[in-house]
């Protein structure tokens, strides 16, 4: 059996390997829970993303109410017209009728995606209830109703996590008067984008007043804001009626309406500080190995520097497109990062701490 210099080719994967266990283990680490985390999906909204409140017939009486970061749509409009930035559509335009439809395809995308939680059933109350885990606080995932009883918000919950919140409900939706639903990355200010939290409820929807919502609601069977919610989000109630009462805000900034959100207090959230500081210490362990061969003299090319550089490269890359280029209603690109330039930078440190081949052989 041929052999490279006093080693078989066994041997020298094993050592290959040894070295780079720590490498591979972080980057799989990484990929694992990046698949986790994005294993929910959030669906196309089409046309119907570009409405703050679409309807069939939309109830207002109030001067005071502000619809702010999409379309009103509506067959039947209200007595007063809330406060708009854009337009409203009717029933004649093809931007509402369009808005319809796609509205089915993501109420439909919704409910295919696999359940991660089931509540017992029996009616839920989201704010005390802890079959899903801690009380008040929900993980990314597709939280599910066992049957067709009606879920509440008595009091306050957080949605913790980036990622996509979905939950699909079996019966109405109701929150307390002064309830509070938010998304934060506990303990510091940067938000999950309301973009990222759907509530799919087949019975009506009803915001109780003084009360604060983030996530877009798709519910046929009508939805009523009451007096002074605050509602980072969207109404889509295509085939019903949506009622506000006097004084309430829906915007759709992409944020929840108690947080904000700037560099630093990205840069504070361990879940995005990992993606810079991983290759940032990939890239450190290699150029020290470098040089720890380099003044041993058995440095035999410079294949490992050039993986260390590729390392040190895309952390400035990760640091750029989250600090500078962050898209609070989109986030990073994340499958580019899974699919492409983790595995390509995982094929170029194996290559990098492979040894080179020996020019002698035996057989």
């Amino acid at each position: 059996m041929a052999r490279f210099g006093s080693d078989t080719f066994c041997e020298k994967l094993a050592g290959v390997l040894k070295k780079a266990i720590g490498t591979v283990g972080v980057v799989c680490v990484i990929v694992a829970s990046a698949s986790v985390a994005y294993g929910t999906s959030a669906p196309d909204l089409g046309e119907a993303g570009k409405f703050g409140v679409l309807s069939k017939t939309y109830v207002n009486t109030s001067e005071d109410t502000v619809v702010n970061g999409g379309y009103l749509g509506y067959t039947t409009g209200p007595a007063i017209t809330p406060k708009l930035d854009v337009p409203a559509f009717t029933a004649s335009s093809s931007e509402y009728s369009a808005a319809g439809t796609d509205q089915q395809a993501a109420l439909d995308s919704l409910n295919r995606q696999p359940c991660t939680h089931t509540f017992p059933a029996g009616a839920v109350d989201l704010a005390t209830d802890t079959s899903h885990g801690q009380t008040g606080l929900y993980p990314p995932g597709v939280y599910c109703m066992a049957d067709s009883s009606p879920a509440t918000l008595g009091g306050n919950i957080t949605l913790s996590g980036q990622g996509t919140y979905i939950f699909r409900l079996g019966g109405a939706l109701t929150t307390a008067p002064g309830s509070v639903a938010l998304a934060e990355f506990p303990p510091d200010d940067y938000s999950v984008p309301s973009s990222d939290v759907y509530w799919t409820p087949t019975g009506a929807t009803s915001l109780g007043p003084n009360s604060t919502f983030i996530g877009t609601v798709i519910d046929d069977s009508g939805i009523t804001v009451g007096d002074n919610v605050n509602w980072s989000g969207k109404a889509l109630a295509a085939g019903g009626t949506v009622t506000t009462g006097q004084s309430v805000k829906i915007i759709f900034a992409g944020r929840s309406p108690l947080k904000g959100s700037g560099p630093a207090a990205r840069l504070a959230d361990p879940s995005i500080a990992s993606f810079i500081a991983v290759p940032l210490l990939v890239a450190i362990a290699l150029f020290g190995y470098f040089a720890f061969l380099l003044k041993r003299k058995r440095l035999r090319n410079n294949r490992l520097l050039a993986a260390a550089l590729a390392w040190l490269v895309y952390a400035g890359y990760e640091t750029v497109e989250w600090l500078v280029f962050f898209d609070p209603d989109g986030g990073a690109p994340i499958r580019i990062d899974l699919f492409l330039i983790w595995p390509a930078l995982l094929a170029i440190t194996i290559y990098g701490l492979w040894p080179r081949r020996s020019k002698s052989t035996k057989k």
